[in-house]
């Protein structure tokens, strides 16, 4: 039984066809979409079920076909496409938790993570989108020892 999947990259061939448009859907099995999400790097593929949860519309997808013009979107819109990468992040990491399960020994592996359930755990609501205002925190660079010069022009650390 194949499932609907969303595509949220710039563009990708997958299984012999050119993806590269945002929110374009394929069709798969979902032993198969899991196996390409769960690979390094992954196919940035979304169940439909938790894409639709994201609220994007089809208008916004037909104004907003390209990642590339995604920064001049409404904040609204780019708030949706936040909701999108924390879904498939909270997909993902659901997938390699159950792979890494089901190659432990004597531990049972989780059920719902290939049953094609397609279900991420529940994450935080986005509220806020990423702002270009947004303050710049640096690290703090360590201070390098004093150097002393010596008589003959060596530096002594």
């Amino acid at each position: 039984m194949t499932a609907e999947y969303r595509f949220f990259g710039s563009q990708i061939i997958l299984r012999g066809a050119e993806l590269s448009k945002y929110g374009q859907v394929v069709e798969m099995e979902p032993e198969e979409a899991d196996k390409l999400i769960a690979e390094t790097p992954p196919a940035l593929i979304l169940p439909e079920n938790l894409w639709a949860e994201c609220g994007i519309t089809a208008a916004e997808l037909a104004e907003f076909p390209s990642v590339s013009i995604h920064g001049a979107a409404p904040e609204a819109f780019r708030v949706k496409t936040v909701a999108v990468r924390t879904a498939f992040h909270d997909y993902r990491k659901g997938l390699l938790k159950a792979a890494a399960a089901e190659s432990t020994p004597g531990s049972a592996p989780a059920p719902a993570a290939r049953s094609g359930a397609h279900q991420a755990p529940a994450a935080a609501p986005i509220t806020e989108p990423p702002s270009s205002n947004a303050p710049v925190v640096e690290a703090p660079v360590p201070e390098p020892a004093a150097a002393e010069a010596q008589s003959d022009g060596a530096v002594k650390a």
